[in-house]
């Protein structure tokens, strides 16, 4: 398993054991939206990194999007709603990745809320960076 990878899969285990979120969405949160999803729903959006290496240790700042997805007439509220949940899950929060890897406290560098094209559907956009070490490497 990449470090990416690990971190993407705990990103998914800390928005699925935040209680409330997983009610709201039914549970519906994963990497890709399911073609069986109903609204409202979580996903994971593109990811980036720079390296940050520091003496003879692999690291990197990962940012991932957590996108949420809402469709109630348009309105931005649950959209918010659902971003104020991932944030309390994932905002300096240190997760738990398997070995070699390492994560520090998650940090929110971005939060908002906007409509889609068809003006039904919210979109909420958290983007979290976190500071990860390959030890391993």
């Amino acid at each position: 398993m990449s470090l990416s990878t690990a971190l993407q899969k705990a990103v998914i285990d800390a928005l699925q054991a935040h209680s409330e979120l997983a009610a709201l969405t039914d549970g519906e949160i994963s990497e890709n939206a399911v073609s069986s999803f109903d609204y409202p729903y979580v996903t994971l959006g593109p990811s980036s990194f720079v390296p940050d290496d520091a003496d003879c240790i692999s690291g990197r700042i990962e940012t991932v999007q957590v996108d949420c997805w809402s469709r109630i007439g348009g309105s931005l509220t649950e959209a918010r709603k659902m971003l104020d949940m991932a944030y309390a899950a994932l905002h300096e929060v240190t997760l738990v990745l398997p070995d070699p890897y390492a994560a520090v406290d998650g940090e929110a560098v971005l939060a908002r809320a906007f409509s889609e094209p068809d003006r039904k559907t919210a979109h909420g956009v958290l983007q979290v960076s976190f500071s990860l070490e390959d030890q391993g490497a």
